[in-house]
């Protein structure tokens, strides 16, 4: 069997990112502990195949086990805005890593791309700053989207609610992208409890990505976060629990693009009249029609003194295990399954993706760099230009 003449260094520092014992790593890749200690200390070497297993392992591309020194740095390309009450969330994954530098190369090139087709520069990014007022930036918001109010009404379920949000922000030109795996690989599934979302700020080509592992109302609740955000101008992962009473503990523009989306979702125009008597039942009732999670509604209510502080804390065990309930029902019904290219549109983008393949008909961009940047095949590509020709 042909070798693989891998630095032993990369080995090692792969196994040590992940903070995997050597004897796992041995056992994991079918091999005796020593054979797999001559790997690292560069008296043998692994067969390609056993190395691409090595890589697969250790999340890293193959390509990185023959760099000759490993990567200076392991820091997130975009702000990490996970805090709350001061303290930092763990350090990132090998996954949210991974997912974020997807995004982030497919956001650069359509950046380019935009520039290129001559295309005019986004008014509302970064047109915000913390100090102005969230109702005058809520309404920036729905001018500039042609988000209605009353939009959640003209929808009968969150899942076409979501996506009629994500047409609104298309059509704007903010591309936004779902996911619950890293790239296409099912194995690799997004944790929710480690990032919601994130956005990407960019004149020409701003992007916003949510968790798919979440259900819908959660994912509702993230974009219209995300989408503060990009009126802020501030790139930058989140993960702000909608189900978290102390929501105000988090840093300032988590807690602010977090008021602004429970004004995007649940207007307090439309909201009952402040200290009503509402019981468990009609809060359920006001989480249907606004389609989004009970726990935003109990907050919003509590936030507009729609609620006493008492009904809030008295209804908001019940309201746990409703939400619980929501995220138990998208667990039974998967995130991924169902047609590939449905799926396919939803973690790339149409606009994008119609991008890429207008590129590769003009002769502008291979046939295997698209590939690369749509994380497909170079058949799918082909598929893809049948699509697009046909319709």
């Amino acid at each position: 069997m042909a070798k693989a003449y891998i630095n032993p260094e990369i080995i090692k520092w792969g196994r040590t990112r992940l903070d995997i014992p050597q004897q796992v790593v041995a056992e994991k890749l079918h091999v005796n502990f020593d054979k797999y200690l001559s790997w690292e200390t560069g008296e043998a070497f692994p067969t390609i195949h056993q190395a691409m297993d090595i890589g697969n392992l250790f999340k890293i591309p193959f390509g990185y086990l023959y760099l000759s020194t490993p990567p200076e740095s392991d820091e997130l390309p975009i702000a990490d805005y996970r805090t709350i009450k001061d303290l930092k969330f763990q350090q990132a994954s090998i996954d949210l890593h991974d997912m974020v530098n997807i995004v982030l190369r497919q956001q650069e090139w359509y950046s380019a791309y935009s520039r290129e087709e001559g295309k005019a520069s986004l008014g509302f990014i970064g047109s915000s700053n913390l100090t102005d007022s969230q109702f005058d930036i809520v309404a920036d918001i729905r001018e500039k989207l042609s988000w209605p109010k009353n939009l959640f009404s003209t929808v009968s379920s969150r899942s076409d609610y979501l996506r009629s949000i994500i047409n609104l922000c298309e059509n704007a030109g903010i591309t936004v992208v779902r996911s619950g795996v890293v790239g296409n690989n099912t194995h690799r599934k997004l944790d929710i409890s480690e990032f919601r979302g994130f956005a990407i700020c960019d004149d020409f080509s701003p992007y916003i990505f949510i968790n798919s592992n979440d259900c819908h109302a959660g994912q509702i609740f993230t974009l219209a976060h995300e989408i503060g955000h990009l009126w802020f101008g501030r790139s930058g992962i989140s993960n702000l629990n909608p189900d978290d009473q102390v929501l105000d503990a988090y840093e300032d523009l988590e807690r602010i693009c977090n008021q602004i989306a429970a004004e995007l979702l649940a207007p307090e125009t439309l909201l009952p009249p402040p200290m009503s008597e509402l019981d468990f039942e009609e809060i359920i009732q006001l989480s249907k029609t606004f389609k989004i999670s009970t726990i935003v509604v109990l907050r919003r209510l509590l936030d507009t003194k729609v609620i006493s502080k008492k009904i809030f804390f008295e209804l908001y065990g019940q309201m746990l295990e409703e939400n619980a309930n929501l995220e138990r029902s998208k667990a039974i019904s998967g995130t991924d399954g169902g047609n590939f290219y449905n799926n396919f549109f939803a973690k790339t983008g149409r606009r994008f993706t119609d991008a890429v393949i207008s590129s590769v008909q003009e002769r502008r961009l291979l046939y295997r760099d698209a590939a690369d940047l749509l994380n497909v095949s170079v058949p799918v590509v082909y598929k893809l230009i049948d699509m697009r020709n046909f319709t």
